[in-house]
Protein backbone atom coordinates (compact mmCIF):
# COMPACT_ATOMS: atom_id res chain seq x y z
CA UNK A 1 0.00 0.00 0.00
CA UNK A 2 1.31 3.46 -0.81
CA UNK A 3 0.32 6.99 0.08
CA UNK A 4 -2.93 7.85 -1.65
CA UNK A 5 -4.28 4.28 -1.64
CA UNK A 6 -8.08 4.55 -1.41
CA UNK A 7 -9.55 3.65 1.99
CA UNK A 8 -11.71 0.97 0.35
CA UNK A 9 -8.53 -0.80 -0.77
CA UNK A 10 -6.70 -0.25 2.53
CA UNK A 11 -9.60 -1.81 4.45
CA UNK A 12 -9.16 -5.08 2.55
CA UNK A 13 -5.43 -5.53 3.22
CA UNK A 14 -4.26 -8.39 5.40
CA UNK A 15 -0.89 -9.71 6.51
CA UNK A 16 0.23 -12.60 4.32
CA UNK A 17 2.99 -13.60 6.75
CA UNK A 18 2.74 -11.88 10.11
CA UNK A 19 5.97 -13.43 11.43
CA UNK A 20 7.88 -12.13 8.39
CA UNK A 21 6.46 -8.65 9.05
CA UNK A 22 7.53 -8.82 12.71
CA UNK A 23 11.02 -9.90 11.63
CA UNK A 24 11.21 -7.01 9.15
CA UNK A 25 10.11 -4.53 11.83
CA UNK A 26 12.76 -5.87 14.24
CA UNK A 27 15.43 -5.38 11.56
CA UNK A 28 14.26 -1.82 10.88
CA UNK A 29 14.31 -0.88 14.57
CA UNK A 30 17.73 -2.49 15.12
CA UNK A 31 19.17 -0.69 12.09
CA UNK A 32 17.72 2.65 13.21
CA UNK A 33 18.99 2.25 16.76
CA UNK A 34 22.47 1.30 15.51
CA UNK A 35 22.60 4.37 13.26
CA UNK A 36 21.47 6.68 16.06
CA UNK A 37 23.87 5.13 18.60
CA UNK A 38 26.76 5.84 16.24
CA UNK A 39 25.72 9.43 15.56
CA UNK A 40 28.01 12.02 17.12
CA UNK A 41 26.01 14.58 19.10
CA UNK A 42 27.73 17.50 17.37
CA UNK A 43 26.24 16.36 14.04
CA UNK A 44 22.73 17.25 15.27
CA UNK A 45 23.14 20.84 14.01
CA UNK A 46 24.84 19.81 10.75
CA UNK A 47 23.09 21.40 7.75
CA UNK A 48 21.99 18.73 5.29
CA UNK A 49 20.03 21.01 2.92
CA UNK A 50 20.51 24.76 2.53
CA UNK A 51 17.00 24.91 1.04
CA UNK A 52 14.17 22.41 1.13
CA UNK A 53 14.42 19.89 -1.73
CA UNK A 54 11.44 19.96 -4.09
CA UNK A 55 10.40 16.40 -3.20
CA UNK A 56 10.05 17.42 0.48
CA UNK A 57 8.21 20.69 -0.08
CA UNK A 58 4.73 20.70 1.37
CA UNK A 59 5.52 17.85 3.75
CA UNK A 60 5.81 17.96 7.53
CA UNK A 61 9.56 18.69 7.44
CA UNK A 62 8.80 21.74 5.32
CA UNK A 63 6.18 22.89 7.83
CA UNK A 64 8.59 22.45 10.75
CA UNK A 65 11.67 24.00 9.15
CA UNK A 66 10.15 26.70 6.97
CA UNK A 67 12.71 28.73 5.03
CA UNK A 68 15.75 28.05 7.23
CA UNK A 69 18.42 25.47 6.33
CA UNK A 70 17.49 21.88 7.20
CA UNK A 71 19.66 20.29 9.89
CA UNK A 72 20.20 16.62 10.59
CA UNK A 73 18.40 17.13 13.90
CA UNK A 74 15.37 18.58 12.10
CA UNK A 75 15.24 15.56 9.83
CA UNK A 76 15.60 13.07 12.68
CA UNK A 77 12.90 14.80 14.71
CA UNK A 78 10.46 14.76 11.82
CA UNK A 79 11.27 11.43 10.20
CA UNK A 80 11.52 9.41 13.40
CA UNK A 81 9.52 11.09 16.15
CA UNK A 82 6.70 12.82 14.30
CA UNK A 83 6.40 10.27 11.51
CA UNK A 84 6.29 7.43 14.02
CA UNK A 85 3.73 9.26 16.15
CA UNK A 86 1.51 9.70 13.11
CA UNK A 87 1.60 5.97 12.45
CA UNK A 88 0.72 5.27 16.08
CA UNK A 89 -2.33 7.47 15.58
CA UNK A 90 -3.24 5.52 12.47
CA UNK A 91 -2.97 2.27 14.43
CA UNK A 92 -5.19 3.67 17.18
CA UNK A 93 -7.75 4.76 14.60
CA UNK A 94 -7.69 1.38 12.84
CA UNK A 95 -8.18 -0.43 16.15
CA UNK A 96 -11.18 1.75 16.96
CA UNK A 97 -12.72 1.02 13.55
CA UNK A 98 -12.89 -2.67 14.40
CA UNK A 99 -14.06 -2.14 17.98
CA UNK A 100 -10.76 -2.58 19.83
CA UNK A 101 -9.48 -0.33 22.59
CA UNK A 102 -6.37 1.75 22.16
CA UNK A 103 -2.91 0.35 22.76
CA UNK A 104 -1.74 3.25 24.96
Amino acid sequence: MTRGTPIAVAETLQFGDYDAWLSYQAEVFASTEKALDGLAEERWDEVVFETMPDQLKGGFLDLVVGTKPVTLGDMLDVFIAYHGSRHLGEIEHARSLIGLQGVG
